[in-house]
């Protein structure tokens, strides 16, 4: 296995979609404790009103004034994720022109690939383009690429049995080891457990390797958006950004965006 180039181990909370909850969990969860993130945003959704609840969730797209609070706050990123969520050239140009229309201050940016379909083999076959679209980075979903129904298989029972070791042996190699223009992604679901995604940090921190952790809908047990199948639960998700906190004073590791990994500013 590939030995970490880094010096410590990495965890990145990212959030597909820019949806309203996010907004929430950014302004009231994370930027209380200081701990950054990075939302990738779908322009044309925000641009257009965009309201599917199978796409967005239940609480649909946060504001464009939502966004702008987030762009300001220097502890936060945003990314690219495609004009009206697709993977075309096309799209990925409107979406991240969009967004430069909106943001010209903000200079590098990522993508995250929409419904984490595109692979690495695909990225660096067209790497030209992407870097010519203006992308730092592209970010996809978990390392699948070899053994996949078998993988598949155990993913399906980490979720079911809920244990945090058969969640770690399934996405360990989704982890990054160093710095790539690729980067994979552990997906966090209803089904995925607290001390499943703790599991995968104390991994990272042991090992130190980078996890990025991508989330969705975040919102309480009692909502309507919990019913979502990409919703976690709000109680949840606090407790890890304490614990997140608290590794992160103790040394073990450092919670950072994409592009603060990717400019090698592990310290702060």
């Amino acid at each position: 296995m590939r030995k970490s180039t880094f010096e410590r181990g990495i965890i990145t909370l990212s959030f597909d979609d820019g949806r309203k909850d996010t907004y929430y969990v950014f302004m009231d969860i994370l930027k209380e404790r200081r701990l950054p993130a990075v939302v990738y945003i779908p322009s044309g959704y925000i641009e257009c009103g965009f309201s599917n609840p199978k796409e967005i969730g239940y609480n649909g797209m946060m504001s464009k004034d939502e966004l702008d609070s987030i762009c300001n706050d220097t502890l936060f990123e945003i990314g690219g994720h495609g004009y009206m969520h697709s993977n075309e050239f096309e799209d990925l140009e409107k979406g991240v022109e969009t967004l430069r229309k909106w943001y010209p201050q903000i200079g590098n940016i990522g993508l995250a690939s929409p419904h984490s379909e595109i692979n690495k083999k695909y990225v660096f076959e067209n790497i030209d383009i992407y870097k010519k679209l203006g992308f730092s980075y592209v970010r996809g979903g978990r390392n699948f690429s070899k053994f996949t129904m078998f993988k598949r298989a155990i993913s399906l029972f980490a979720r079911k049995s809920k244990l945090p070791f058969a969640f770690k042996g399934c996405y360990q190699n989704s982890v990054n080891k160093q710095v790539d223009y690729y980067l994979h992604a552990i997906p966090v679901h209803k089904l995925t457990t607290l001390n499943q995604v703790k599991a995968i940090v104390d991994y990272c921190a042991k090992k130190k390797y980078w996890a990025i952790l991508e989330f969705h809908g975040i919102d309480s047990r009692e909502s309507i958006e919990y019913e979502e199948e990409f919703c976690w639960a709000e109680d949840d998700f606090i407790v890890l950004c304490d614990y997140l906190k608290e590794m992160q004073n103790k040394g073990l590791l450092v919670v950072k965006s994409p592009l603060s990994v990717l400019r090698g500013t592990l310290n702060g």
